[in-house]
This record gives structure tokens, C-alpha cells and sequence, in this order.
């Protein structure tokens, strides 16, 4: 295998990083210019998911925690398990010609969803 085609075969590879304290930024219902977003580690992040993994599962516990916060006035999630990896990425909302600092969800647990206050 040629120099070139194992740094491009490294390179492929995302580095996976995984935070059980992970929280989400939840806009409010109706707020124009908000894209809810992911704190992994300390980081901001918007929301995206690996397709390779179990993405409808996935999707659909994102979603409802989101919409579980809002229906609380939640502005910020419980905190739960994630793993996946950031990438940088054109397409996203509130800018779709920008680049946005993405991270890929690929798996999630621990999420307790918000009760009544």
C-alpha cells in the first residue's frame, strides 16, 4: 500500500469521542435563527447523526428529549451518555453555506427525560 493511500485510509477514520455528561441546548419553540445544539466535553456543537449507526433510534431519543424540555421550558437538557465525533460541515441551519462545527451522534444512553416541574 502506497504512503498516500494509508494516510488517506487514516484520515477516513473519525475519532470517536464519547462524554456521559452530555447536554442539550434547547431553543425555544418559534425562536427564528436557533438551531438546538450539543455540549460534548465542554464543546458546543450543532446536531447531526453517523449513518452508520443506529440513526432512527437515535433520532427519535433526540428528538423527543428536545421536545420534552420545550414542553418544561427547559432551555438545557439532563445530562446523558453520547458518543460519536465531530467533523466540520457545510448544510446545517441557521447558515447552510457556512461551516458549522458538527458532531455526529452515533450512540446515546442514560437520557431521562424531563418530568413535571
Amino acid at each position: 500500500m502506497s504512503l498516500a493511500i494509508a494516510f488517506f485510509a487514516q484520515a477516513a477514520q473519525p475519532k470517536y469521542i464519547s462524554d456521559d455528561r452530555a447536554t442539550l441546548n434547547v431553543c425555544r419553540a418559534g425562536a427564528v435563527g436557533c438551531a438546538d445544539s450539543i455540549n460534548v466535553n465542554g464543546k458546543k456543537y450543532l446536531i447531526s447523526y453517523d449513518q452508520t449507526s443506529q440513526t432512527p433510534r437515535v433520532q427519535t431519543l433526540i428528538r423527543n428529549m428536545l421536545g420534552n424540555c420545550r414542553l418544561h421550558g427547559l432551555e438545557k437538557s439532563p445530562a446523558f451518555a453520547v458518543e460519536g465525533y465531530a467533523t466540520l460541515e457545510k448544510g446545517h441551519f441557521p447558515n447552510t453555506s457556512a461551516q458549522f462545527l458538527v458532531f455526529k451522534i452515533s450512540m446515546v444512553a442514560n437520557m431521562a427525560m424531563p418530568k413535571g416541574l
